[in-house]
């Protein structure tokens, strides 16, 4: 079996630092790359370094931060490169985040 690169892209759609942008963080955190290597070999590559994002929307395409987006597509093709070099299978962004088991949910009383 390959290795598996995993590279985290900390981004959103919102133009925000917060909220899905936290996962690649958040999914080593809460064990990540412990219940990969428990599968398989992983090399954890980091993650993307992106610009500020900007929550403005583009007037013309509606496409918020559209600068911010044409720098996420060009960072992250420059870094799955070296993992396809090295023969390692890249898994970026909150795609591996389904290799671990979800937290159970309590339910809260609802009120009367």
């Amino acid at each position: 079996m390959r290795t598996i690169g995993l590279l985290g892209v900390p981004t959103n759609s919102a133009g925000k630092i917060d909220g899905v942008a936290r996962g690649p963080l958040v999914l080593r955190e809460e064990g990540l790359v412990d219940a990969l290597h428990r599968h398989t070999e992983v090399h954890d590559y980091g993650d993307v370094t992106l610009p500020d994002p900007s929550p403005t929307r583009d007037s013309r395409s509606h496409v918020i931060d559209p600068d911010g987006l044409d720098a996420l597509v060009a960072r992250v093709r420059d870094a799955v490169t070296p993992i396809l070099d090295h023969g390692h299978l890249p898994e970026t962004g909150s795609i591996a985040s389904t290799s671990l088991p979800p937290k159970p949910i309590t339910a809260q009383p609802t009120p009367s």
